[in-house]
């Protein structure tokens, strides 16, 4: 009788065991807020975006564009909320759509712009958006 109970809390430790693992692993995935990660990130989206970037490559609709007029631009993102392009555009930013999107207002003409953000770690942002021709484009930043 003994060697029976002990069976059974032996399998019963194991099925707990199984569903911590699942509901771990359940709790890990949604987490994961955009498309290409990270996973899970103790900083938040806000002072992940708040840096200085550098547009490292562009894609055009899928495919590397390496004469494209982005590449090599500058994104400087402060947790102020203010934002400087090129060292020469500024304005403000902030994360919309439940921090899907980089909410852009430019200072100079009071015009706007959205990137819609696919990746953003600490020194990794994954950024797109539609140009006039309705091509996706998307900046990699480092």
């Amino acid at each position: 009788m003994f060697k029976f109970a002990a069976q059974t809390r032996l399998m019963m430790n194991k099925i707990l065991l199984s569903l911590l693992a699942i509901l771990a692993l359940n709790t890990f995935t949604a987490c994961n807020k955009y498309e290409d990660g990270p996973m899970l990130s103790f900083r938040s989206r806000t002072s992940r975006v708040a840096n200085d970037w550098a547009v490292k490559t562009v894609y055009v609709n899928g495919k590397n564009d390496a004469s494209n007029a982005e590449l090599g631009s500058t994104y400087s993102f402060a947790k102020d909320g203010r934002f400087t392009y090129n060292s020469t555009t500024t304005g403000s930013w902030r994360l919309i759509n439940s921090d899907e999107v980089i909410y852009l207002e430019f200072d100079k003409d009071s015009s706007t712009a959205e990137y819609t953000i696919t990746k953003l770690k600490e020194k990794e942002l994954w950024m797109h958006y539609y140009n006039i021709s309705n091509d996706k484009v998307q900046l990699r930043m480092e």
